[in-house]
């Protein structure tokens, strides 16, 4: 990214999109195979689970791109996916753009009623689904789905509701990133809904990749720092600001599969932590309190 602005005031002309695509290739996954091939052993992710290389990582991306292509989702496709703030979470999103698919974020705390009007809306081709309550929710909105495509159809309903799997259990034979345009749909992310039903709000990959570079040149992050991920990375802000970060500039993003105040003061102790992701005041306001 080049600009002729001032960062601090916004003033001046536009940013110019220069040198985002990895080799004229702007598919978000493409970033992920590239600091793979560059920093193949070091840590992307780090779990309760223990640590995921980079190249760990793609390799489960890919192997969930090859699952998804079996199942017949392809270029275009949308995917939604409802789970937790885990490693098979990340990599069923660079699975699903790996084949170009768009990921559609599903907040895993929705209940039934809602996924449902979040599936009817997107119309994905599958939804990858964590096992527990999130699977048992989806089952029961695409069961509805199924009832609603059974009786007297009605304009703008999808005709044939997803399948569902459970995410972690989708494989197939591994996949590289394909080729796309910056204009690519990658994401559908859901608004709040605080005047009416949520909406459907699309990001190309363009926009996710300038969104991450900007964020990593105005607050310096590179390579050595270590984030900590603390909300869901299902959310927009939790999922750009904390693994993609990540994944873009090689850095290692902690998961969090729950906040818990003594937990997140031992993440950033232990882990020696530099960059914070999307957080609330609360969280802060709860360290300052912990017993020295």
């Amino acid at each position: 990214v080049s600009a002729t602005s001032d960062p601090d005031t916004g003033t001046g002309a536009p940013p110019v999109l220069d040198g985002l695509a990895d080799g004229g290739n702007w598919n978000l996954a493409a970033r992920l195979e590239a600091t793979a091939a560059r920093l193949p052993d070091k840590a992307a992710l780090r779990t309760d689970g223990g640590d995921l290389t980079f190249v760990d990582l793609d390799r489960r991306a890919g192997a969930v791109a090859g699952g998804l292509t079996d199942l017949g989702v392809g270029v275009g496709d949308r995917v939604a996916v409802m789970g937790g703030s885990h490693a098979d979470f990340i990599a069923s999103v660079y699975g699903a753009w790996k084949i170009g698919a768009i990921v559609v974020a599903v907040n895993g705390q929705l209940g039934s009623e809602e996924v449902r009007q979040h599936l009817e809306n997107a119309e994905p081709v599958i939804v990858l689904a964590d096992e527990g309550r999130p699977r048992a929710v989806v089952d029961e909105a695409v069961a509805a789905l199924t009832a609603q495509a059974g009786a007297a159809a009605q304009p703008g309903q999808p005709t044939t509701p997803p399948r569902v799997a459970q995410m972690g259990q989708v494989h197939g034979a591994p996949k590289h990133a394909v080729h796309l345009g910056p204009d690519a749909d990658a994401t559908i992310f859901y608004t709040s809904g605080t005047t009416g039903v949520p909406k459907g709000a699309t990001h190309p990959h363009r926009a996710h990749r300038v969104q991450l570079e900007m964020v990593a040149r105005r607050f310096d992050i590179v390579e050595g720092d270590v984030m900590c991920s603390v909300l869901p990375v299902s959310l927009l802000s939790i999922l750009v600001l904390g693994p993609l970060l990540s994944v873009h500039v090689g850095a290692t993003c902690r998961l969090m599969a729950r906040y818990e105040p003594v937990a997140f003061a031992r993440h950033i102790t232990q882990d020696r932590t530099t960059v914070i992701g999307a957080t609330i005041p609360m969280m802060f306001a709860d360290l300052y309190h912990l017993p020295a």
